[in-house]
This record gives C-alpha cells, sequence and structure tokens, in this order.
C-alpha cells in the first residue's frame, strides 16, 4: 500500500517542508488585527471577543486535529484539542487566538447556518463568526418550552454537557434542552456520568435528530417522540454519526465499532467481518490493538461511495460494501490516530489525526501534508 502515497507539490499547498517550517518563527508582516471589526461586532447577540488573527502559508497545529469542516465559500476549518482554530482558503492557513481564551479548550464542532454565520463549539462555550469578528452566545440554562424541541430546516443543534443535554438555535434563540430518560431505564449503573451525554448530534435528510451517548447508544427524535438504540454493544460512547449517499446512517462507537442503520435495522460490521477487539468487549476498558475496527472516532463516504473510518489505534479503514481495507504507520499514514474526516466539495477526502497529523487522498493515493515529529 505504500505507493498510494505521494509528496506534497509545491505549487499547490505552498509549504514544503511543513515541520521544519512550524518550528520556524512566523514572519511579523504576517500578524494582523484587521479581521476583527467592533462595529460588526456591536449588532451580533452576545459578547464581542477580541481575537488576533495571523495569516501563515504553513500548518503550525501540534495538538489532535478533533474537527474539519469546509464552509459555504470552500474555506476548511480545523478545529483542534488544544490550540484553538484556523481557515485554509486554499493557500493561506488563517490562525485564530483569543490570548487564553481558546487555549487548552478543545473545539467540538463547526458549523454554519443559513446566513452563512459560522458556530464554533468548544468544550464550555459557543462563538459566533460573521467573517469579521468573534462574539461568545450565553449559554443560560433555562426550563425549555415545546417549541424548543420542534426541528425546522436550518436550525443548528449543538453538545451541552455531561447531563444528557444539547443547545439548539432556531435562527433566533439559543434553548438548551434536556434529554428525557426513557421509563424503562436500567442503565443509571452503569456509569459515574448521564448515561445521556451527547457526544455526536446527526440531523439527517429527513430532519430527524440523532444524538450519540456515552453509554446510552443513539437516542432518534423525529420532533414527536424519543426512540433510544441500546445493543449489539452500542453501549459504549458513540463519538461519530454519518449519514451517507444511500440514506443509511452509519455510528462510530468507541468499543463496539461500525454500525449501520438502515431499513434491514441496526448491524454491527465489526462484528461480522471479525474485526472486534474482544479485549475491550470484555473487560469495558480501554484496550488499543492494532487490526481492530474497534474504536472509532470518525466517519466520510468519499465520491466513490466507498465508506471511510478512522480510529484511534488502528489506523484507517476503507469499506467498498463488500471488504475492509486497513491503511496504517506502516503504510505511510503520519498517526494512527485518526480524530476527524472531511470530503470537500471536489471529492478530496481530509484527515486530521494525534500530534496535528493532517493528510489527504484524491481517490487514488494520499499525501501528507503536515506531521509532528517528536523532538522538533
Amino acid at each position: 500500500m505504500k505507493q498510494l502515497f505521494k509528496c506534497l507539490p509545491l505549487h499547490l499547498f505552498l509549504f514544503s517542508s511543513v515541520c521544519l517550517a512550524s518550528c520556524s518563527t512566523p514572519d511579523k508582516t504576517q500578524l494582523s488585527l484587521d479581521h476583527t471589526n467592533p462595529a460588526a461586532a456591536a449588532v451580533e447577540k452576545g459578547t464581542p471577543v477580541f481575537v488576533r488573527t495571523r495569516a501563515d502559508s504553513s500548518f503550525r497545529y501540534f495538538s489532535g486535529i478533533r474537527v474539519l469542516f469546509e464552509d459555504s465559500k470552500g474555506n476548511l476549518w480545523f478545529g483542534t484539542e488544544r490550540e484553538g482554530f484556523c481557515r485554509f482558503d486554499g493557500k493561506w492557513f488563517t490562525y485564530f487566538s483569543a490570548w487564553e481564551e481558546w487555549q487548552n479548550e478543545p473545539v467540538l464542532s463547526i458549523r454554519e447556518d443559513q446566513q452563512g454565520l459560522l458556530w464554533i463549539k468548544t468544550k464550555n462555550s459557543l462563538y459566533r463568526f460573521n467573517g469579521y469578528a468573534f462574539t461568545t452566545m450565553p449559554l443560560q440554562k433555562c426550563a425549555p418550552t415545546k417549541e424548543d424541541w420542534q426541528i425546522h430546516s436550518g436550525d443548528l443543534w449543538f453538545r451541552a454537557g455531561a447531563d444528557g443535554e444539547v443547545y439548539r438555535f432556531d435562527g433566533q434563540r439559543l434553548s438548551h434542552l434536556y434529554i428525557p430518560r426513557p421509563e424503562a431505564d436500567s442503565l443509571p449503573g452503569k456509569h459515574p456520568y448521564n448515561p445521556y451525554w451527547v457526544f455526536s448530534i446527526l440531523k439527517d435528510k429527513n430532519e430527524t435528530l440523532w444524538l450519540g451517548t456515552l453509554s446510552g447508544g443513539v437516542v432518534r427524535y423525529d420532533g414527536h417522540s424519543f426512540t433510544y438504540l441500546n445493543e449489539q454493544d452500542l453501549g459504549f460512547t458513540v463519538n461519530c454519526l454519518f449519514e451517507d449517499s444511500r440514506g443509511s446512517l452509519w455510528f462510530g462507537n468507541n468499543g463496539g465499532g461500525i454500525y449501520r442503520y438502515n431499513e434491514q435495522g441496526l448491524t454491527n460490521l465489526t462484528a461480522r467481518h471479525g474485526l472486534s477487539n474482544e479485549t475491550l468487549l470484555k473487560t469495558r476498558k480501554v484496550a488499543n490493538r492494532a487490526g481492530t475496527a474497534a474504536r472509532i472516532f470518525a466517519i466520510a463516504e468519499d465520491a466513490s461511495g466507498n465508506m471511510w473510518f478512522g480510529t484511534i489505534d488502528a489506523g484507517l479503514w476503507k469499506y467498498d460494501g463488500k471488504a475492509f481495507t486497513n491503511y496504517t504507520m506502516e503504510d505511510g499514514l503520519p498517526t494512527d490516530g485518526i480524530l476527524a474526516i472531511c470530503k470537500d466539495r471536489n471529492g478530496l477526502l481530509w484527515f486530521g489525526g494525534r500530534n496535528g497529523a493532517v493528510f489527504t487522498f484524491d481517490g487514488q493515493s494520499f499525501t501528507v501534508l503536515a506531521k509532528n515529529v517528536d523532538g522538533c
């Protein structure tokens, strides 16, 4: 598989020797504060945040890449575990920093609303970006109304906290909502935290909401009632949810592995293809193991309809509908810990991993764009 990897073309991304560049002092002429527009911030609801920006041709993150998102303008956004986030326009990376406010606070999601405003959810805060300025959105906890639980086209949903809760923005106001417990709930004793602590959110093409939880499986909400899916070892944390081009849903579980959900019901493909981590299943404790597809952190579909799954311990898995193919550091990947996958408008797959690793797949070969080298 090593022949699939190639060097980064200089004329395309303008930064060769990325690791060496990331260790150098940035050109001070590239520092700018022009992106902060107080007048624009004043018209936003929330508290304006003073943001310092820096443009650079090199990718300079060293912590894990948790979020990859392409906006409506074709910009790619990278959200990290503890270094904030940046924007890539195909030529320049624009790094945003708000002094220590965004340091050591993982980025959980980046979304765009119907007005083209970006929403960045971190562990403790929610920010909105209008293209010029950032505002911190108030996250008050208040009693929800029946209107708050409605689902409308264009509304945005965000992770909230450890108490089985989510935030919903309907275009006008932000609502704080708690997931109701099922009547026959035998889960509370399994974990010191609320089993319905939300780790992943998906709203499908039919406007149905799907919530991946800590140990309560997947919760489905159709705008009227809740359905709880918790079987076939799905009780491990559901890190990611995805809807493919055929309408099937995919659940990425941190222990049970890869699940497909469609009109045939719920299928555990990891177990079916003999890729389970039996030690983890038996002990219910973290146990990394190469060659398994058990600890899934990211899901995407390529332009050919193949499904891709990123694991935290065993690299990448590609599924063509019949068989799985595994790619690891032995095949040239910069890391075996894959945290995020995104397909851009040109069909290029982007992968984000541990230690600031970023690489792409164009349908034929992988290209490593950034790799943190120990001691750099």
